[in-house]
């Protein structure tokens, strides 16, 4: 098979990929049956994979054997000789079987792909030799007075217990607390609880947590920790202001962390960067996950203070809070005067032209609401204190039902992707003055979806970097976008701090990094926000508009796969009914962008394009997750609708209003109707390639809304080759798209067997350089 140039190969890892054909296995997915699926081979995102521990995030095949799916999480199956174990983190409908998970394994060394013969047997009935213990390091004496008070109360004049949670493994030690810096003292967390979620040989999930009291007010501490078999910890450490007493309001002091080790010695670190790794005593340590909290002149610190080894993760908090809309209550040293980006509301009056800072450095200044997570690891012992992520190939996802290429097509790497990989470097991008403390904040995060677009792409094309940028970006929406007193959303990075409107309460990239980590902080987020838009949808009813602020309901539908609940599919199916009713009266008024009044009252200017496209392509995933199981009447009704909504904007639009967007939305919503209506696929694709002759796409796409240019490239492409594979054989079933004269003649498709390179030519597919595979096409329809 070909190998391509070195610009198209997207990791060092993959080189086999490009040169010869994929060893895979097969696992019956139907007892009793002779179909399979073929098993992929997993490849590390780092090559060669240094290190002796690994995971790996990926989608289960909804037929799969329900002897391995049991097998799995208890440590009962072996890859080519490798024992796995894994933790579930999605299910099918009703929690009936494991949709995705993540595999982790160790060993002396790692393999450069993790594949061979599956075997299925009983779990070694072991677990991976954790265990824990409290030990109590201050308390109060006696049984002090209750206080008709909830803050400013000192600490003596209160009951409390402070503790270390002591872990041990194989005879090794390690002692844990997370606490407070506050005014020259360290508080540490109290009343603390530790629960295994989970145990088995390769790894057990322990999960701590409690309160801390600075004498002033309360921040919850927890970590999940991952705690394998060969020693290693991976950590996952939140501190979160989330007011466990009275309403919210600023907390003050700069979290930290302390570990009890024997024989540490004195340390005395700058913790500002340069380097990643501290040996201390027995314990190795590696902190590179988050040092994007410090620079040189913000450094942290990791110092003996105490008698223990205390890490402070950042200098301060500091977090800007963009537009200044109301100045009550903020310090004048917090205010900028009008600079940059800010200017350009004046003459709209969404704001005032100063910018401001919810915390500046030295004011230690926790703001109402905001977590930030601290990731780390540990290893006690020898084993080298990182774990190697592998990802599976861009087939398989589709496989699974976990890219939307629709009908599970093949990924393609075509004319919207080549556009998506080339616009997605200013993904990477930090937004523009934005400090060490909000490592991850990214102007492109306006939605809180480009971690979820950054690990689709990674997925598809096999791209390390895509899907690496992910947590960090998704940790900053989570930390910092969500407010942790009511779970709605700050209008940031944008707009400002000090908005919150409905279309900006999402949580789509929480639940793709918790199927990519499995730190349950990020699915218990996005359960609360989508708990939080779902009330503010419902107390403003009836909605004269529905436009933007249905946007959650995609973020809805992916909760509906993490969890298997219904509730959540249910939840999507009333609002989208609500909006088809605010369509419903076309002769009365044309809805607008969104429901709101006042300065937000931006629903009154009719939408032509965007709106009625986005209703519309939501109606088309809800009936995709639904999988036929709406009733007959409702999945009709949402059919019309979206016909109803295509046509729409095919009588309206202009060149006016956001038609970039309303054209890539089309991408899922007319392809869909043409594979709906075959009888009428020669209206609905003619409507997708007016649109991208008349706005020039997909080429010229900006890449703003990541996620949903996403979801639409990925489709786009699948759709127009529809590449299907089916015992050994490529399939395809190209669309007239191809003939579109812009339209790039040569796309890659990625098979089990590798990557197969094709060309149209003259109403032909045909594949270049040597392939050995059987290769079908139809006729371009």
């Amino acid at each position: 098979m070909r190998r391509f140039p070195q610009s198209q190969n997207p990791h060092p890892a993959l080189r086999k990929w490009f040169l010869e054909p994929l060893t895979c296995v097969f696992l019956v997915i139907l007892s009793g049956e002779a179909r399979c699926a073929e098993w992929p081979a997993l490849f590390p995102r780092t090559s060669p994979p240094s290190g002796q521990t690994a995971s790996a995030a990926l989608p289960l095949p909804r037929e799969a054997d329900p002897a391995f799916l049991d097998a799995l999480p208890d440590g009962g199956v072996r890859i080519g000789g490798t024992l796995v174990q894994a933790q579930p983190v999605g299910w099918y409908e009703g929690k009936s079987s494991p949709r995705r998970a993540i595999l982790r394994w160790t060993g002396e060394s790692l393999p450069e792909t993790l594949d061979g013969e599956i075997q299925l047997g009983s779990s070694p009935g072991r677990d991976a030799g954790w265990s824990f213990a409290y030990k109590l390091v201050a308390s109060s004496s006696g049984d002090p007075p209750w206080k008709s008070a909830i803050r400013n109360v000192p600490l003596e004049e209160t009951s409390y217990e402070m503790y270390q949670l002591n872990l041990s493994h194989q005879g090794r030690e390690l002692g844990l607390r997370l606490g407070l810096r506050h005014n020259d003292r360290l508080y540490w967390w109290q009343y603390v609880r530790a629960d295994f979620v989970q145990r088995g040989p390769v790894f057990d999930l322990l999960r701590v947590g409690g309160p801390i009291y600075n004498e002033e007010s309360s921040i919850q501490a927890d970590v999940f920790l991952v705690l394998y078999a060969n020693g290693l910890i991976e950590a996952y450490a939140h501190f979160i202001n989330n007011q466990r007493e009275g309403p919210g309001v600023e907390a003050h002091g700069i979290p930290v962390l302390a570990f009890d080790i024997p024989e540490s010695g004195e340390v005395n670190h700058s913790v500002d960067g340069a380097r990643t790794h501290f040996t201390l005593g027995g314990v190795r340590l590696n902190l590179s996950p988050s040092l994007g909290y410090v620079d040189k002149e913000r450094p942290g610190s990791l110092r003996t203070e105490e008698g223990l080894v205390v890490w402070q993760p950042w200098l301060d908090q500091e977090v800007f809070g963009d537009i200044l809309v109301e100045k009550a209550g903020i310090p004048e040293h917090r205010i900028d005067g009008g600079i940059g980006e800010a200017q350009q509301f004046v003459a709209t009056r969404r704001g005032e032209v100063d910018r401001y800072w919810l915390a500046k450095i030295g004011d230690a200044a926790i703001p109402r609401g905001l977590a930030r997570t601290v990731r780390f690891y540990l290893s006690l012992g020898n084993t080298p204190p990182e774990v190697i992520r592998y990802q599976a190939p861009g087939w398989w996802h589709s496989q699974c039902e976990a890219l939307p290429t629709g009908n599970r097509h093949l990924p393609v790497d075509w004319w919207a992707i080549r556009r998506a990989r080339e616009i997605s470097a200013s993904y990477h991008e930090a937004d523009t003055g934005v400090t060490p403390f909000e490592a991850g904040r990214s102007g492109r995060d306006t939605d809180g979806t480009l971690g979820a677009a950054l690990l689709m792409l990674g997925n598809l094309v096999g791209s390390p970097t895509h899907a690496e940028r992910a947590p960090a970006v998704a940790y900053w929406w989570a930390d910092i976008a969500v407010d942790h007193v009511d779970f709605t959303c700050h209008e940031i990075p944008k707009y400002s701090w000090q908005w919150i409107v409905q279309p900006y309460m999402r949580w789509m990239e929480l639940v793709h990094v918790y199927w990519e980590l499995g730190d349950p902080y990020l699915l218990e987020t996005a359960k609360f926000v989508a708990d939080a838009y779902y009330r503010f949808f419902w107390t403003n009813r009836p909605h004269r508009f529905v436009g933007r602020d249905s946007l959650g309901c995609a973020d809805m539908l992916a909760l509906y796969h993490a969890t298997g609940e219904r509730m959540h599919l249910d939840r999507t199916r009333e609002i989208l009914a609500e909006a088809r009713r605010s369509y419903g009266q076309l002769e009365e008024y044309m809805p607008g962008h969104q429901s709101g009044v006042g300065p937000n009252g931006i629903a009154r200017v009719p939408s032509f394009d965007y709106i009625p496209m986005l209703i519309a392509r939501l109606h088309v995933q809800m009936i995709e997750a639904a999988r036929g199981t709406l009733p007959g009447e409702e999945e009709e009704e949402a059919w019309k609708a979206i016909r109803m909504l295509a046509e729409l904007v095919a009588e309206k639009v202009s060149k006016e209003g956001w038609t970039v967007r309303m054209t890539d939305l089309s991408y899922m919503v007319l392809t869909a109707l043409a594979d709906k209506y075959p009888e009428e696929s020669d209206k609905w694709i003619g409507m997708l390639n007016r649109y991208n002759r008349d706005y020039d796409l997909p080429g010229k796409h900006d890449g703003g809304k990541a996620f949903s240019w996403m979801n639409s490239a990925i489709r786009l492409d699948a759709w127009a080759w529809g590449a299907t594979w089916s015992r050994g054989t490529l399939h395809l079933r190209p669309r007239s798209i191809l003939e579109d004269p812009r339209a790039p003649k040569t796309a890659r498709v990625w098979t089990p067997k590798g990557w197969v390179e094709l060309q149209f030519k003259d109403g032909k597919i045909t594949p270049i350089g040597e392939c050995s595979l059987e290769i079908k096409v139809e006729s371009v329809n």
